[in-house]
């Protein structure tokens, strides 16, 4: 901070620049751990990406795999919010005309891609994103820079085109070009009214996908020392390797079991992040999740869900969850939970709040846990 503190950043959105001397020095209570990349990433030495004697393989692996290393451009915007139909008639024109090959997912509509983009690619509803990066035909990735997106084309080593829509994406964008420089953008600002035509796209795509550019020979070196860094940190006696085994010795084994420490809201790991440490560090989560056989700790004692569920009969029992966060109101939940007893049915019920609660309401013919698999 001393050697750069006269250095401006701008990463919020609305704030002029600011020198990162004048931020605010907090110092919190508790020990931070850095891990990731945070996705439920594959070994680096797996070549499941690639050509496999596997008779399941989708259909555009295998296209995949009959296709130049570093030749095709994976397009994906997303799962919910989209750029306008009519940038999106130009980016389809744009792509084609470009003369480089794609494969594009598309959840909704394909017709337009597919009578748009010729026979110079694949147009799918859904793929497995991590594994097409990782592929070695894979070049680029026009993307629009979700952090989920962002980090899986960094694990792999890909170089991104940048077409931010909407919220952090633009911050995303500016990390991607700006600061990691393993990226082009594709229009200035995210957000913006004007379209960006077919004609500079086609352009802008030819010149990404070129592996003799210059700038985009040095991206793709950026993309790859990048990855590398990723692998050293997940490797064993790499950063997250070491912070995943500080982290779990210096608090899980001190406080009780991890599904503890996250329904009391000590401990918030999303599903993602949580894959990937059990992955890496399963030997540690052994002797405190899968000894205990995924019991769940409450306020009374530990109940062993699935032995309980073992010992019902074929399709007997209801399995109640209403959502993490919304729920009914208190006086509706205790007419379920009066429900549920008077019905003489099984049930095993997730509670996240009111778990002690419930189970007092529903009798004995049930389970009721704050949280499970």
């Amino acid at each position: 901070m001393l050697k750069r503190g006269e250095e401006r950043v701008d990463y919020i959105p609305g704030i002029p620049p600011t020198r990162l001397v004048d931020f605010p020095t907090v110092k919190l209570p508790l020990p931070l751990y850095t891990v990731g990349p945070p996705i439920p990433y594959l070994d680096p030495k797996d070549n499941s990406s690639v050509i496999s004697s596997n008779h399941d393989i989708p259909d555009y692996i295998e296209w995949l795999n009959s296709q130049r290393k570093g030749s095709v451009l994976y397009v994906s915007m997303g799962s919910f919010l989209s750029v306008s139909s009519s940038q999106l008639n130009e980016i389809v024109a744009g792509v084609h005309n470009s003369g480089i090959r794609f494969l594009w997912v598309s959840r909704g509509e394909t017709t337009l891609f597919k009578d748009g983009c010729g026979d110079m690619g694949q147009v799918v509803p859904w793929c497995d994103q991590l594994r097409v990066l990782r592929h070695p035909a894979v070049g680029g990735f026009w993307t629009h820079c979700g952090w989920n997106s962002t980090l899986e084309a960094v694990y792999a080593g890909v170089p991104m085109l940048a077409s931010p829509i909407f919220w952090d994406q633009a911050t995303d964008s500016k990390i991607i070009v700006e600061d990691w420089e393993i990226g082009w953008r594709v229009k200035r600002e995210a957000g913006s009214e004007k379209l960006v035509t077919r004609e500079e796209i086609a352009k802008l795509v030819k010149s990404f996908m070129d592996a003799e550019n210059i700038e985009v020979r040095e991206i793709r070196k950026k993309s790859k020392e990048l990855q590398e860094t990723c692998n050293a940190a997940i490797a064993k006696g790499g950063s997250s390797d070491t912070n995943l085994d500080s982290f779990i010795r210096g608090h899980f084994t001190r406080s009780g079991l991890m599904s503890r420490l996250i329904m009391n809201e000590v401990v918030l790991l999303n599903n993602a992040l949580f894959a990937s440490c059990f992955k890496v560090r399963r030997h540690a989560f052994s002797e405190m999740i899968l000894k205990d056989s995924y019991g769940v700790t409450t306020g009374s004692g530990s109940i062993n869900y699935f032995q309980w569920l073992d010992s019902q009969a074929l399709g007997s029992v209801l399995y109640v969850s209403l959502g993490s966060f919304f729920s009914i109101y208190s006086k509706q939940m205790d007419e379920i939970a009066s429900g549920l007893r008077n019905s003489g049915v099984g049930y095993f019920w997730v509670a996240r709040g009111e778990a002690l609660r419930l189970k007092e309401n529903c009798g004995e013919k049930g389970i009721v846990v704050p949280w499970c698999d």
